[in-house]
């Protein structure tokens, strides 16, 4: 779970625990498989290819805006409501949001 949190924290999103990203992976048959199968060596250092990152963001976004997590091209209407959304959500169970500008 370690590389999983690592690979939010990089994103500038701290989970309140690490038992939060645990079950948004859980969430993720194709994600957990991946993991044994591709980061079982790893040491919870580094992050996630973008394969699994973009799962594991995805499972960040069902579960707390209901939608998948945008891409390059979706609207930026659409993005700013979804990170507003995001950030709104999760917020409320603990999550930290760190901006590049912190």
């Amino acid at each position: 779970m370690e590389i999983c949190d690592n690979t939010l924290r990089a994103r500038g999103m701290i989970a309140p625990n690490l038992g939060i990203v645990a079950s948004l992976v859980m969430m993720s048959p194709t994600l957990v498989r991946h993991l044994k199968l591709y980061y079982s060596e790893t040491k919870g250092t580094g992050t996630l290819d973008t394969y699994e990152r973009e799962l594991l963001f995805d499972m960040v976004a069902e579960n707390y805006c209901g939608a998948s997590w945008p891409c390059n091209m979706d609207g930026v209407e659409y993005t700013q409501r979804f990170f507003d959304t995001l950030m709104e959500n999760s917020s409320m169970v603990g999550w930290v949001f760190e901006t590049a500008d912190a």
